[in-house]
């Protein structure tokens, strides 16, 4: 296992997003750990994401990559699966964690840690049996070129799981000051009053969008999970406890996995696993 920090050509948006998950390191480290709704979501996103990698039935010693590691959970939790990992990422601070994390875990011999952009990543064609980006797309400039370079690497017949979040969230819906469509408003008055900004602002896109993109890339969709309901609030303040929020997010959950329509569209967060087709677009 190695660190390489090769130079790195990013976007403006990126360097801001880098400079946010620098300072944040140790919260999305310990984030696994919490009790909050915010944290259970995670924690159950990274439960169904292992999952779907598992019951890919993929054989020891597979090829896999994981698209920005972040804290290295999913990427030593892949390793004490069997696979061959390599993890990438742009924060040099979250490849230390997982670095220190397999080494801890004892997996490191099956983990290989490369400093590296989802739209530029450092393989030739068809490369990996699986590949997961999680938390990923939503941080991107471009979604499409992200999983068109995924996609690049990925084997013919390979697996990906990916996950987006999604512009019609139901916390976000019920709250004016974080409804969609006000979301060019809030752009336009941040720039006027330079109001400033501790999170950097998330690409978005409906389950239909999402879709659509991967047909035009030519994957298909295997598995499908929408995730995550709340914390609500109303113009930014709390509306339930946080164990209220806990229980209605549990009910809503519960709800959305039985697929009744309204409620199973305004989750926060759709997770794919795919399959690079044989004519997949690069």
């Amino acid at each position: 296992m190695n660190l390489r920090p090769p130079e790195i050509v990013m976007s403006a948006h990126q360097r801001t997003v880098d400079q946010y998950f620098k300072g944040a390191a140790r919260e999305w480290d310990e984030i696994y750990e919490l009790d909050t709704l915010y944290a259970r979501i995670h924690q159950e996103r990274q439960r169904i994401v292992l999952s779907m990698a598992k019951n890919i039935g993929l054989p020891a010693g597979a090829r896999v990559l994981e698209v920005g590691c972040g804290a290295g959970l999913a990427t030593v939790a892949l390793a004490e699966h069997g696979f061959a990992v390599e993890a990438v990422d742009t924060v040099p601070d979250m490849l230390l964690t997982t670095r220190a994390r397999a080494a801890s875990a004892n997996v490191a011999r099956r983990i290989r840690v490369i400093q590296a952009s989802v739209d530029h990543l450092p393989y030739g064609d068809n490369q990996f049996s699986l590949i997961v980006a999680i938390g990923v797309l939503p941080w991107l400039d471009c979604m499409r070129k992200a999983m068109t370079e995924i996609i690049r690497v990925t084997k013919p017949g390979g697996s990906l799981i990916v996950n987006v979040d999604n512009t019609w969230r139901l916390h976000e819906l019920l709250d004016p000051r974080l409804h969609p469509l006000h979301a060019s408003v809030r752009h336009y008055l941040r720039n006027v009053f330079d109001w400033p900004v501790k999170v950097p602002p998330t690409q978005r896109c409906s389950l239909r969008q999402f879709d659509r993109l991967i047909g035009e890339l030519r994957c298909t969709k295997v598995e499908a999970k929408m995730l995550g309901f709340g914390p609500l609030s109303f113009f930014g303040r709390p509306l339930l406890s946080e164990s209220r929020n806990i229980k209605l997010n549990e009910f809503l959950q519960s709800c959305a996995d039985w697929n009744l329509p309204i409620i199973r569209s305004t989750a926060a967060q759709y997770i794919t696993l795919l399959s690079k087709s044989d004519g997949a677009r690069h």
